[in-house]
């Protein structure tokens, strides 16, 4: 953020800073700092308030004060584990304002919580867990979840949330299952995500309405249940081509009642070899498929998968 500009202004300010002088009005926000865990990082308005100099380095204390000592507070409390984040949104869904117990202590809005050594975000926002979290829809996009391996069921039974998360790390995760479960209002791009490590995408948007985003670059090879995965999605009709499920074991009413569904999936019948006709049941019943019945595993190549694989078109 640009204060000031020009050779003039900024003489003016070396001077106010060099005699220890500087008005807070010059300042926008005099106490406006960037905080990550309880170390205060790079600010141009914080002064080493010692030697009168404008400090643009780490300010290594528990306080941080501006060129004529005014105290900016603490930076906020960083989560330690996920019981003490679970408690603290809690909280924050009871009462959001800036002045309660919660935000005081962690920041506000929620958005700016510092999450980055919880391991795991499940059930957080789910709307069965805590009725409040159904209409729960703010920004927290900036949430750093770099540590999270578990992400089950954290958005499901919620029918408001519909934030921009696109930018996540979720390289850590492993299960995603039910992730999205009847989210009914969830459609944004999370086609980017890293989920090289996951495990369980069971239930992962099942019932998640209005969801019809491109996930064809994921890397999905290391997914060994999709059972449920869009059931009832009932807008997803984006092609999955691409995806590598040769390790999926589960693919039970996959497709089941997204009725908006209809992509060639043929491509996936070469890797479908270790599993058996109870793993594919209804996987494609109540779609727009060409072709709704099970895939034959028996019969080379396998099909249908959606679309007639043994005819030019799937017809």
């Amino acid at each position: 953020m640009k204060i000031f500009s020009g050779l003039a202004s900024f003489l003016i300010l070396s001077r106010a800073l060099a005699q220890n002088q500087a008005d807070p009005a010059l300042f926008l926000n005099p106490c406006e700092v960037r905080c990550e865990g309880n170390i205060f990082r790079k600010t141009f308005y914080v002064n080493n308030y010692e030697n009168g100099i404008c400090n643009e380095d780490c300010v290594r204390f528990p306080r941080a004060y501006t060129v004529r000592g005014y105290s900016c507070g603490r930076c906020p409390k960083a989560f330690e584990n996920y019981n003490e984040l679970k408690q603290a949104v809690d909280e924050y869904l009871a009462d959001n304002s800036a002045s309660s117990p919660v935000a005081t202590l962690y920041g506000h809005p929620i958005g700016k919580w510092q999450v980055q050594k919880v391991g795991s975000f499940e059930y957080l926002f789910d709307g069965k867990r805590n009725t409040a979290a159904a209409t729960f829809n703010e920004d927290i996009s900036a949430w750093n979840v770099r540590a999270a391996s578990n992400m089950q069921y954290m958005f499901a039974s919620n029918t408001a949330f519909n934030k921009d998360i696109g930018a996540w790390n979720v390289a850590k995760v492993t299960t995603m299952e039910g992730m999205f479960e009847d989210a009914s209002s969830f459609n944004r791009n999370i086609g980017s995500w890293d989920v090289t490590n996951v495990r369980d995408m069971a239930y992962m948007f099942y019932g998640a309405k209005q969801f019809n985003q491109n996930l064809n670059s994921w890397d999905v090879s290391n997914v060994s249940d999709m059972s449920f995965m869009f059931s009832s999605a009932e807008s997803f009709n984006s092609p999955l081509d691409n995806w590598n499920v040769v390790n999926v074991r589960d693919f039970e009413q996959m497709f089941a009642e997204a009725t908006a569904f209809s992509q060639d999936l043929c491509q996936w019948g070469d890797e479908m070899t270790s599993i058996t006709s109870d793993e594919v049941i209804n996987m494609f019943i109540s779609t727009q498929c060409l072709l709704e019945d099970d895939p034959a595993l028996s019969e080379t190549p396998v099909s249908p998968l959606c679309f007639n694989c043994r005819m030019p078109g799937g017809v």
